[in-house]
């Protein structure tokens, strides 16, 4: 089975970045317009977890801040869990393979691209 997910969304604040010695944890939240609409036939919006890692994650903490527009790609996980008070949770979140900053200042033919496992710019 296939497992990928492209989503092209803003930042809905600044990126929280985990340093666990051995490698960086980037988590970040994503809007994102539906194509459904509401009752009164207003665009409706989505929201997601993003979360990278290693060199990605420094990418994120060192370039992205909230209202950044960018394009994700990686795979979708679901996480479940019990809550305090026993009831069952679950959510969902991507798991960052790549990124694109999608900003107006970005879009300019020097816009860097990064490499998921090393977090340099490709060329």
């Amino acid at each position: 089975m296939i497992n990928s997910i492209y989503i092209i969304g803003r930042l809905t604040k600044e990126p929280k970045i985990v340093d666990n010695n051995d490698f960086k944890i980037a988590n970040f939240d994503l809007a994102f317009d539906n194509l459904s609409k509401d009752e009164s036939g207003n665009k409706t919006t989505s929201f997601i977890t993003c979360i990278a890692f290693s060199k990605l994650a420094e990418v994120v903490g060192d370039n992205l801040h909230k209202g950044a527009k960018v394009l994700v790609n990686g795979t979708l996980q679901q996480r479940n869990w019990l809550d305090k008070t026993g009831a069952k949770r679950n959510t969902y979140e991507v798991l960052v393979n790549s990124l694109e900053f999608l900003d107006a200042k970005a879009k300019s033919e020097d816009a860097p691209k990064f490499d998921p496992y090393t977090g340099k710019p490709l060329k």
